[in-house]
């Protein structure tokens, strides 16, 4: 489910936080992966409607 993804990036950009890398590029990879997941989940719920 898309609300359990997004609390699984958040805690692991919290995690990451802690460290010295560049988690905002990580954060924006991860957004991209859900929203790639979000959308695939919209299209195969419209298909089961038909």
């Amino acid at each position: 489910m898309v609300t359990e993804d997004l609390q699984r990036i958040f805690k692991l950009e919290q995690n990451r936080s802690n460290h010295t890398i560049d988690f905002t590029q990580l954060l924006v990879e991860d957004m991209k992966t859900l929203a790639y997941k979000s959308a695939y989940e919209a299209l195969t719920f419209e298909e089961d409607l038909f």
